[in-house]
């Protein structure tokens, strides 16, 4: 049992690395602490630490999406540098930093929008390079069904926040069947926090296990985010560039009917929205509930 403060603990890696600290990113769901740090030459890295079991398992996730990313020959994706290490029995993972996320560079740009149609070029050429044929799109299709029954079944139903009356056989829609034999890169926690657009593409230093999907989820929860969750700045305009990407760019890159694709961005905003009401549930129940409701709503859409 460790008896050293996280704070030690941060400190005695920084020490150990011969690093100094520069500021600490808000952390994700998991409890893992995030660092941007920069060395005697001030060339800046970003450690990830893992402070309980779940971001221990993250990282190791975040380990086999690295492999995964390599064997597709998706280096691009990745940082230049990147390391698993050990300290006293603690795993982090070392990377060269990025700069601002996708999420950051909006507050910052002159013309926020414009970073749409950056992200959807240089992510063309990646979903066309990994494209291949398999069921692991119908795969990650029934996935993202059973995380979207979760939320619903587990959370929002529970809470009240809507009725077994609201949902109906919504919820149980068999999405897959909307897929063809076609699949390619995906991950489906695709957000702008997590994503990096460079000189030579875009950087994803948060890749899991599985990289193999349907991407039109990925590009529909993207959207959601920056609109309807950060409000970010030309996230309306670039709300409607992902969405015509997706449905009709991506659609033609997997082989899918335009009307296939379609109900795919409407599931994967409703999957977004279930999320985000879940998460809110106790701290912000009003926003909860509205964003339950346009989830129902873009699932009935996609039932249609």
């Amino acid at each position: 049992m460790r008896t050293d403060s996280p704070n030690e603990l941060i400190s005695n890696i920084l020490c150990n690395e011969d690093l100094e600290l520069i500021r600490i990113f808000n952390t994700g769901n998991s409890g893992a602490i995030v660092l941007h740090t920069h060395n005697k030459y001030h060339e800046e890295f970003v450690l990830k630490i893992a402070l309980n079991n779940r971001s221990k398992q993250e990282i190791d996730k975040n380990e086999m999406g690295y492999k995964a990313i390599k064997k597709a020959g998706l280096d691009s994706l990745l940082p230049t540098q990147y390391e698993i290490r050990t300290y006293d029995g603690v795993k982090y993972l070392k990377m060269n930093y990025l700069g601002k996320s996708f999420l950051e560079r909006t507050k910052i740009d002159e013309n926020p929008f414009e970073l749409y149609k950056i992200l959807v070029n240089k992510l063309n050429p990646i979903y066309g390079s990994s494209t291949n044929k398999s069921d692991a799109g119908e795969e990650f299709l029934i996935r993202m069904r059973k995380i979207l029954q979760k939320n619903y079944n587990e959370f929002l139903m529970p809470a009240r926040i809507v009725t077994k009356d609201d949902v109906k056989e919504y919820i149980n829609k068999h999405i897959e069947k909307e897929a063809k034999k076609h699949c390619c890169f995906a991950v489906f926690d695709f957000t702008p926090e997590d994503v990096y657009l460079s000189a030579d593409g875009i950087k994803y230093p948060d890749a899991t296990d599985k990289i193999e999907g349907i991407p039109i989820i990925d590009l529909a929860c993207f959207g959601g985010v920056a609109r309807d969750v950060y409000n970010l700045e030309g996230s309306t305009h670039g709300y409607e560039i992902l969405e015509n990407y997706a449905i009709l760019k991506v659609a033609k890159i997997l082989s899918l009917p335009v009307d296939n694709a379609q109900k795919l961005f409407y599931y994967g905003r409703a999957l977004q929205l279930s999320l985000s009401s879940r998460f809110r549930i106790e701290k912000e129940p009003e926003k909860a509930k509205i964003l339950a409701k346009q989830s129902l709503n873009y699932l009935i859409m996609c039932n249609k």
